[in-house]
């Protein structure tokens, strides 16, 4: 199992909001939040006839635990922050710029060895990284807007792809730009939803994010340029504009 680098691009060199009071109390509701999936059954109870994957019930799990009368756009970062970290296997959030004032220090090492045990088995396609990329975008459109996500995301696998040229990185991956264009696309849809967001919005995987069968991964740059015409060439744009339409074909952001 995989797990690439976060969709957060060090290189960039920006840094967050400064830790205020609305950070701590995010990362006090993301503690709870990781707690709750450490310590949650493994499996659905006997009665429930379809209880998804277990990434299902982990998100409907913090799902339920939204408080109703708090800030809505706190809440739901927290949700997808706390989804993020809790697969974050590899522990690279917290040391990236954008979120170490949010994530850092969150656990002890006990802790921390407890939340990898529990996220065993935890994928989205069989793959965690996935599940980090969809979650991280969609907390990050939430707090930056979606163009400057979606920016970054490309940033971050054109970085890889540099890495893989050195022979030190994962390269750069269609698979990866998926996850996070749902993650993207999931953050603007529950902020239009805004506090009927848990009542109306299908918690299932499958109806928020995408297949990856078929989408090239582990290119380097010279690949990218050779069989994609880089991020300019025509081969490319038809990919993501193929990779936007299967996020838009999913039940949770059909018109």
């Amino acid at each position: 199992m995989r797990l690439r680098g976060t969709l957060l691009l060090v290189a960039l060199g920006t840094r967050g909001p400064g830790p205020g009071d609305t950070d701590a109390q995010l990362r006090d509701r993301i503690r709870a939040h990781v707690e709750v999936l450490c310590s949650r059954p493994r499996s659905a109870a006997p009665e429930s006839p379809d209880p998804g994957s277990p990434l299902d019930l982990c998100l409907a799990a913090l799902a339920a635990r939204v408080d109703p009368a708090g800030d809505p756009a706190l809440e739901l970062e927290a949700v997808f922050w706390a989804l993020a970290y809790f697969l974050d296997t590899r522990d690279r959030l917290p040391s990236q710029p954008l979120t170490a004032n949010v994530l850092e220090g969150l656990e002890t090492p006990v802790q921390r060895a407890a939340r990898h045990r529990a996220a065993a088995g935890v994928t989205l396609e069989g793959r965690q990284d996935l599940a980090v990329h969809f979650f991280a975008a969609a907390a990050l459109t939430l707090r930056l807007g979606p163009r400057a996500t979606s920016r970054m995301a490309l940033a971050k696998e054109l970085a890889d792809a540099q890495a893989l040229d050195r022979g030190t990185g994962t390269g750069f991956s269609f698979a990866d730009l998926c996850a996070g264009e749902a993650g993207i696309r999931l953050g603007v849809r529950v902020k239009e939803l805004g506090a009927g967001w848990t009542a109306t919005l299908p918690w299932r995987m499958q109806d928020l994010m995408p297949g990856v069968a078929g989408l090239e991964e582990g290119l380097t740059s010279s690949a990218l340029e050779a069989e994609f015409g880089g991020v300019q060439g025509a081969r490319f744009q038809s990919r993501m504009r193929r990779i936007q339409e299967r996020v838009a074909a999913c039940n949770a952001y059909r018109d």
